[in-house]
């Protein structure tokens, strides 16, 4: 016979590179169809069972062996890894509960007066309940051939099963047969900006629903399953905020400063020349103080950047730190020019101005 697959990683959040999330998939295809060409009485009993019953040989986690083709969109191996790709942007696989999303759920078992709810993600071979409710602690099952994988593959983004006890693609899975016995299933595709379906809302009961969901119910499951989808994407540039941007932009209003800092010097030492204001006429002047106030603003908003920076991210409280000191023993340097040597240099310019204008 043969053994078994082991150690196959169940979420995508385990990998770092994208080459090996492939290298995974690809392996696990492979292992499969050597399986499939294996000769051993048990693995030829099992490929004639799956003859038998218009099944397909064994296939990846993530294909779907059972499946009503009017309804469902085929996903091919590209098609899964960005798909992969896309739930691993988002940062959540693997966490307990977002509180707006758990909110969310909590009110849609009020909504559609059923006991069960659940926001899933689908995972590389698992499905992760994000937040849900009814399903006490549990927080993950395998994936394979489970609704919420039928359901992400749904030509419409939203699959509705009446009763799961009668419908072939899902009347033998353990959530059906054992608990919390389920018979009633409804869940919108959670779609994210670029069109990957990462997800689904679901509305669940543990008995059937001939009549299904009503217009109505479906157009607020959908509604449910998009604000979802607006609450991770919240979420995620929040995140990108606090790691990337902001220290970026705090960096950039430090660099800034220096040059800012020798701009207002020779602004103010301009303003101060007697000798220069009386060669400037009063438009000249004007623009030489709104110069000044431009300069002060500027490094105003750059101080203020770095302050907000600091006490957004404490993290990044020693490195803002050391770029003001960094700044404030550049400002120090440029005092240490004396006045009356810039002055003549800017004197000397003028003069020469003059003498190219005559």
């Amino acid at each position: 016979m043969c053994p078994p697959k082991k150690g196959l990683k169940t979420s995508v959040a385990e990998f770092t590179r994208p080459e090996a999330l492939l290298d995974d998939l690809l392996a696990e295809r492979a292992s499969l169809r050597k399986q499939e060409a294996c000769s051993c009485s048990a693995c030829m009993t099992t490929a004639q069972e799956q003859s038998n019953t218009n099944l397909t040989a064994a296939v990846e986690d993530w294909a779907l062996t059972q499946i009503n083709v009017e309804d469902t969109r085929v996903q091919t191996l590209n098609d899964e890894m960005q798909r992969l790709q896309a739930l691993q942007s988002y940062n959540v696989v693997g966490v307990e509960g977002v509180d707006s999303i758990a909110r969310l759920v909590q009110m849609s078992t009020s909504i559609f007066n059923m006991p069960l709810a659940v926001v899933s993600l689908v995972d590389l071979r698992r499905l992760w309940f994000l937040s849900s409710t009814g399903f006490g602690d549990l927080r993950e099952i395998p994936r394979k051939d489970t609704l919420c994988s039928h359901a992400v593959c749904n030509v419409q983004d939203i699959l509705i099963v009446p009763d799961c006890s009668t419908d072939f693609r899902f009347k033998d899975l353990f959530t059906v047969t054992g608990e919390p016995h389920l018979r009633f299933y409804a869940g919108a595709a959670i779609t994210t900006p670029e069109g990957y379906n990462i997800g689904n809302f679901c509305v669940l009961d543990v008995k059937p629903h001939p009549e299904g969901l009503t217009d109505v119910q479906i157009q607020i499951l959908k509604d449910m399953a998009k604000t979802t989808m607006q609450l991770l994407v919240d979420r995620k540039y929040q995140h990108d905020m606090e790691t990337t941007q902001k220290p970026l932009l705090a960096n950039t209003a430090h660099e800034l400063l220096t040059p800012l800092s020798g701009l207002s010097l020779s602004l103010s030492v301009l303003q101060d020349d007697e000798s220069v204001r009386n060669s400037l006429d009063e438009g000249q002047q004007e623009m030489l103080s709104l110069a000044m106030s431009c300069s002060t603003l500027l490094t105003r908003i750059c101080r203020t950047m770095m302050d907000q920076v600091r006490k957004s991210s404490p993290e990044t409280t020693t490195s803002t730190t050391t770029l003001e000191a960094d700044n404030d023993n550049n400002q120090a340097v440029g005092q240490l020019v004396k006045t009356s040597d810039l002055i003549a240099s800017l004197n000397q310019v003028r003069l020469a101005s003059s003498g190219q204008g005559s």
